[in-house]
């Protein structure tokens, strides 16, 4: 892939971006090989937050919504912990364990209260402002809560999109805020596409095909079924809009806010997500100080026990699966035996806290604007961190310096050379930092 140098749009919509977070650095052109890059422009410490942000488009795992009860804009937790261990609980009484009924407690680090779309659909929030911006940002195009029947094309879209790939969903948000921002500014379409105009991007089939090994046309095929059925459902929106009917009396012509619905639009604007896509993920047990956490264990304690024993039960009936009845691990268990009398033993919640099926952390991904321009390196100065929402925290994890490059890794960084750029095959390139060139030596 080559890369042009920014326009002065992309670098006008950059510069106040960055200013508006006061991030100590700028987005530069490189060359038609790496394109930009954020530099630093003032001296910055290790541990500094450099950017604190909101993603353009966000989504929780499909697999991970029913462990990990959220809000359906920020993606922080709903309810007390008490309430999201008992509804874990619930998934795994549907895959034949019990159901205690716990007592419920208000107890939590957070805020409780949740709210409800007011549309019917059944998706959650943790405050009316996030229902609201959800529902302005995409929610209100995309809500099935009114819909009579699942015949209708938005329904099979999703039906569709959850059967295929999740990151359809994605597109149709990010066409969705498209088409706001074009309703805002008054039916400039230049300007509405261009918060995704400014990421490099290829054609999702041709960047997907790569790591799931399923050829280029029958994705191509994938997305162009999820396309139509989102244009039957969207278009109305668009056709029957004021702006939309006034630029076609005009132009005598479809307005360019049709383009939204083109394949070739839809293959790139999915495919920015496949290749700058960040995971986002949220710990669900928050820090907590005494005596707020010996309160909050107390009423926790039993639940977590019986969650494990209900996931020991499952393991154990799993390894036996594993092995046919037969015993295949004499040897590990009495290592394991060993390792356990050298150790001291932990305790309840230390074992708890280890076990992520425990307390399941949210798991999702989201495109983000200023954190994106940042190139990778397999030893980063800076790390993405989540706390209790979507808002991405990139901190410095040493002193950068004046027209230093600031980067971070896209991958998970310990890995070998070999198995690391195999990993960044699907971001088209082969890594050249001063990690990978040493161990080629």
């Amino acid at each position: 892939m080559q890369y042009a140098p920014l326009s002065e749009a992309f670098q006008t919509y950059y510069a106040n971006a960055i200013t508006a977070q006061n991030v100590p650095g700028e987005v530069r052109y490189i060359d038609d090989a790496k394109g930009k890059g954020m530099f630093c422009t003032r001296q910055t410490p290790a541990e500094t937050v450099i950017i604190k942000e909101a993603p353009l488009v966000s989504l929780q795992h499909a697999e991970n919504r029913p462990s990990a009860w959220t809000c359906g804009h920020c993606l922080s937790f709903l309810g007390s912990l008490e309430t999201q261990l008992a509804r874990h609980q619930q998934v795994l009484g549907q895959m034949g364990q019990s159901q205690p009924t716990p007592q419920v407690s208000l107890l939590s680090a957070g805020n409780v209260e949740t709210f409800e779309c007011a549309m019917g659909c059944g998706e959650m929030y943790c405050s009316d402002a996030c229902r609201a911006e959800a529902f302005q940002r995409h929610h209100r195009f995309l809500c099935v809560g009114q819909l009579t029947s699942q015949n209708h094309p938005l329904f099979k879209f999703k039906q569709q999109a959850m059967r295929d790939h999740e990151i359809f969903l994605l597109g149709a948000q990010a066409i969705c805020v498209i088409i706001g921002r074009w309703e805002t500014n008054g039916g400039d379409f230049t300007d509405a596409i261009l918060p995704f105009a400014v990421y490099p991007k290829k054609a999702w089939w041709d960047v997907a095909c790569i790591d799931s090994g399923v050829p280029a046309q029958v994705l191509m095929g994938m997305a162009e079924v999820s396309l139509q059925l989102l244009k039957q459902a969207l278009s109305p929106h668009i056709i029957e809009h004021p702006i939309y009917q006034r630029q076609l009396k005009e132009a005598g012509k479809e307005p360019e806010i049709s383009t939204v619905f083109n394949l070739q639009f839809f293959g790139l604007l999915v495919g920015l997500f496949e290749l700058n896509n960040q995971g986002i993920e949220i710990q669900k047990m928050p820090e907590m100080a005494e005596p707020q956490k010996s309160q909050i264990w107390a009423v926790l304690a039993p639940t977590v026990e019986h969650i494990m024993r209900m996931q020991d039960e499952m393991d154990a009936d799993d390894h036996d699966h594993d092995h046919d009845g037969e015993d295949h691990h004499c040897d590990d268990e009495d290592g394991g035996k060993e390792e356990e009398m050298e150790s001291a033993p932990l305790s309840l919640f230390e074992r708890a806290l280890q076990q992520p099926y425990v307390f399941p952390p949210m798991q999702g991904m989201g495109v983000f604007v200023v954190s994106a321009t940042m190139n990778h390196s397999c030893e980063p100065n800076t790390i993405v961190r989540y706390k209790d929402n979507f808002l991405a925290h990139v901190h410095t994890t040493r002193d950068i310096h004046p027209g230093e490059e600031m980067t971070h890794s896209y991958i998970e960084d310990t890995m070998s050379l070999e198995d690391r750029n195999a990993d960044l095959q699907a971001y088209g390139f082969e890594c050249d930092c001063p990690k990978c060139e040493r161990e080629r030596r």
